[in-house]
């Protein structure tokens, strides 16, 4: 998000710097696509961080202000806002609209059990079960319609982690126990049981 607003002020400052150099170009405001981008960033980050939503719109908006970013974009209605976690699936749902149209940030995930394995650790050998994950993220505006991610994953050191394809991962954990692992922007994932 702060790269976002850094970007968009070193723009509105070259076109600044352009118009009045060459007398007779004006400035226009190109509003959409960046606070689409934004506001998805901020649903996301509600999420990872378990933050209200409010609070982090009303903060955008004041970082649009300052940065002549159009903040009448950031003016939405939240139709949906859902969390749900489960026995090896998941997912995060928020979905807002805005004088454009819908914005939404979808997160999912499932997971199988694949097979034990045992793991030599510093306490002896333990009994790991292993799960196949599939996350993916999708990030809807009007202008771009769906972008689908597949976010890199983070785990804590007694969780074993490996990548095995577009937007799945092996995930090894201490057999009987559940594992949260993170994605790249700190959204929580809940593996095994």
């Amino acid at each position: 998000m702060l790269a976002s607003a850094i970007l968009a002020t070193a723009v509105l400052m070259y076109l600044a710097w352009y118009s009045s150099v060459y007398r007779g170009y004006r400035i226009m405001k190109f509003c959409g696509p960046l606070e689409s981008a934004e506001l998805i960033a901020v649903a996301r980050s509600s999420v990872a961080w378990n933050e209200s939503l409010d609070t982090l719109l009303a903060r955008l908006r004041e970082l649009g202000k300052q940065y002549g970013h159009c903040v009448e974009l950031y003016e939405v209605s939240v139709e949906e806002y859902t969390r749900s976690v489960g026995n090896g699936t998941g997912s995060y749902r928020v979905v807002m609209k805005n004088r454009l149209g819908v914005i939404s940030y979808v997160a999912e995930w499932n997971s199988s059990f694949e097979e034990f394995y045992v793991k030599e650790t510093p306490y002896g050998a333990l009994i790991y079960a292993l799960y196949r994950l599939r996350y993916v993220n999708r990030y809807y505006a009007p202008q771009w319609g769906v972008i689908e991610h597949c976010p890199k994953l983070q785990a804590s050191e007694d969780v074993d982690l490996w990548p095995a394809g577009s937007c799945e991962w092996l995930v090894g954990v201490p057999a009987n126990q559940t594992a949260t692992l993170r994605d790249e922007f700190g959204v929580p994932i809940r593996v095994g049981g």
